[in-house]
């Protein structure tokens, strides 16, 4: 599997979370268990590293994949006038179904570039 298609997978479990669960302010992973894009990010390659039951080298890849889709939201984000992912997804604009819809263009977007 290449890091593209570890990407693709990240960010749509990333999306089901975040939708799931609902978007966190100021934190990664909130007190009712809310996340923010990073942390959805987290959670999802937490979750393929555990379901994979992946060694420490083999789960690097995954953390690899996390930096790609990582670099991709940042490029996206920073077209919109936001300083970094965490100041994007904090903004009170910024909803769980745009985090969600953002991850899931950028999951069609690294297929289409395989």
């Amino acid at each position: 599997m290449t890091t593209d298609q570890k990407a693709v997978e990240i960010a749509r479990r990333a999306a089901e979370i975040i939708q799931q669960r609902g978007k966190a302010t100021g934190h990664f992973i909130d007190d009712l268990n809310r996340v923010c894009t990073l942390g959805a990010m987290q959670v999802a390659i937490d979750e393929l590293v555990l379901r994979l039951s992946l060694s420490d080298e083999k789960s690097y890849s995954y953390w690899m994949a996390g930096s790609r889709l990582g670099d991709k939201i940042s490029a996206v984000i920073k077209g919109q006038g936001a300083l970094s992912i965490a100041n994007w997804s904090d903004l009170p604009s910024t909803t769980e179904q745009d985090i969600a819809k953002m991850f899931l263009q950028l999951a069609d977007e690294l297929e289409v570039e395989e």
